[in-house]
């Protein structure tokens, strides 16, 4: 148990100490009360405190935490974890605060930073490899991968926990060998390396031979820790490319491939909460086109440094397109450590910026929903958290929306929720459309139309779009009533053979009246109409000049003359999805 210095206090809305223990006092230097804590709060963390106690009340929370630097009585800032609660009322209504803070002891945590150094010296020269430790006192086996700054773990528990998991991905020749590597785990053998055959590490497709090499350290508190390295037997220059295919090209974060990966299968392991945060910042193509895109780099790659910064431990991020990045947190104890992270990660992005160059606001919008409370799969999660982004965004933005079914299962969908005016606004703003989905579509991120369908439907005055992709085995409806759907609600899977032939060099086919389609396509024609659809256009899908699938966007109750700027932008929709379905 880490020995704790800290000190008590009350204080009012002002961050005036109202009374305070001797502790408190004695390690501020400060002797009298009604003097402002704020003094010796460092000048870049005040902020955060402010927004701590505002939250308390805003949000009716019973505590805070946050880390924040204290001035002590020798002049000298010492980081510190406070804690801020609900405190009393004073006669005249007036709600106080607890103010708590805790430091590690000075000579603990010095024993601290040398078992720290102690294990990094030797996992010097590890990078690029899988990373293990195995603590022969509490008998946990740790592997994980350092990932541009972030730890991804692989496995964590005891070590007959992960004998259990590693004996059927063993080849038979290595039994032997994995056995003695698992006794001299327990012994804590000062030097040991073997060669193992198996799938279990880095390609799960085919066994191959890692080289695993461990040395036991001796802490001066009397810790013993095992450390060691896995890596691919004689092919270093090979792993390192594993690992490069795991970052993103632009900053130090995972790629969308490797964070979704890291994701479903934090999920498919079933062992506690996992929070998915998609995070996005606000109007960051202003950024770009007023202070260019090197500036804008430097401001994601920033992003990128705060967000893993206040992560820690708790989990990992990744880019999933232009200025979005998915957040996987999976050691969050409770809902008001997560609130405290996300806090954290919005005001650090905000204030980084602040007031550096005149017209610059760097701030962020964040949706949160939780795996397996809120959703069976990755994607539901996904679409969850991706639904609370948007309510984030509708309500101003530089803040983040956690999905709570009592709340939010009784709003109407997204379509519903658009008023008329709204809706008039997408029919006058075409263009703005079509940015937004050609980023969404083409910036890499994971996609789950339902937000771009309804965009295009109203902002085109649609009935009915569907998405039939044979390779891709996508099969998509959206209608203006009914919202989303899935194959049961389409019109036609398969035209006639003839279907392809009908489309022009720009793979668009148009019909301003069913009755065009009776002599061509007579099936479809009549699948059509017993639907009501009086208009349709078809986007051609293709895949190496094949055909692969179509996008039809439909109109009932009326025939419409398909203006050629709307052949041309749906072209786009079109082309658009095409692209997002290759990329699966």
């Amino acid at each position: 148990m880490d020995k704790l210095y800290g000190g008590n206090a009350i204080i009012d809305e002002n961050m005036v100490v109202r009374k305070a223990d001797e502790v408190f006092f004695k390690f501020l230097g400060q002797k009298d009360i009604y003097a402002p804590i704020t003094q010796s709060i460092h000048p870049d963390d005040l902020h955060k405190i402010k927004e701590s106690v505002d939250e308390l009340e805003a949000e009716g929370l019973s505590h805070n935490i946050v880390s924040a630097r204290l001035k002590g009585s020798n002049g000298e800032y010492d980081r510190v974890s406070i804690r801020l609660s609900q405190g009393p009322i004073e006669n005249d209504g007036e709600r106080l605060i607890n103010f708590r803070f805790a430091k590690l002891d000075s000579e603990e945590y010095s024993d601290t930073l040398q078992e720290l150094k102690d294990e990094y010296e030797v996992l010097l020269g590890m990078e690029n490899c899988i990373i293990l430790t195995f603590d022969t006192s509490e008998q946990i086996l740790n592997i994980f991968r350092q990932c541009g700054g972030q730890r991804m773990s692989l496995f964590m528990g005891s070590l007959s926990e992960w004998r259990g998991e590693i004996l059927d991905r063993l080849d038979a020749s290595s039994m032997g060998e994995f056995d003695l590597l698992c006794r001299e785990f327990e012994s804590g053998k000062k030097y040991f390396f073997h060669y193992i055959q198996t799938n279990a590490f880095f390609d799960e497709s085919k066994m191959q031979l890692c080289d695993i090499r461990c040395q036991t350290i001796q802490h001066p508190s009397g810790k013993c820790k095992v450390l060691g390295r896995i890596a691919l037997c004689g092919d270093s220059q090979n792993n390192a490319g594993d690992m490069s295919q795991t970052m993103d090209a632009g900053i130090p974060v995972l790629n969308k491939k490797a964070i979704t990966e890291y994701a479903k299968k934090i999920m498919a392991v079933g062992d506690g909460t996992v929070y998915l945060v998609i995070l996005d910042l606000d109007d960051f193509k202003s950024i770009n086109d007023t202070f260019g895109h090197m500036f804008g780099d430097e401001v994601l790659s920033t992003t990128a440094e705060i967000i893993k910064s206040n992560l820690g431990d708790c989990g990992m991020v990744g880019r999933i397109g232009g200025d979005e990045m998915l957040l996987v947190l999976t050691r969050v104890e409770s809902n008001t450590e997560l609130r405290n992270v996300l806090r954290s990660i919005r005001v650090d992005i905000e204030w980084t910026y602040k007031d550096k160059r005149e017209n610059l606001h760097v701030t962020c919008s964040m949706g949160v929903a939780a795996y397996p409370s809120q959703g069976d799969s990755f994607e539901d999660v996904f679409q969850l958290a991706d639904r609370m982004l948007y309510i984030a965004k509708k309500k101003g933005k530089n803040r983040y929306v956690i999905y709570t079914p009592e709340i939010h299962d009784g709003q109407e969908s997204v379509k519903q929720q658009t008023v008329a005016g709204d809706l008039e606004k997408l029919r006058d703003d075409k263009t703005g459309v079509m940015e937004r989905l050609v980023e969404r579509f083409l910036m890499k991120r994971v996609v789950t139309y339902e937000t771009e369908l309804n965009e295009i439907g109203y902002c085109f005055e649609l009935d009915e779009i569907m998405i039939v992709g044979w390779k891709a085995k996508e099969f998509i409806t959206w209608d203006r009533t009914n919202g989303m759907g899935g194959v049961e609600n389409s019109v036609f899977l398969q035209p006639e053979d003839n279907f392809e032939g009908c489309f022009d060099a720009s793979g668009v086919y148009a019909a301003n009246s069913i009755f065009n389609l009776e002599g061509k396509l007579p099936s479809l024609a009549a699948a059509l109409t017993e639907k009501g659809i009086e208009s349709v256009l078809f986007y051609k899908l293709s895949d190496k000049k094949k055909m692969s699938g179509y996008v039809m966007f439909a109109k009932k109750e009326q025939r419409q003359m398909w203006a050629e700027y709307e052949k041309t932008m749906l072209a786009v929709v079109g082309k658009a999805i095409e692209l997002s379905l290759a990329s699966k």
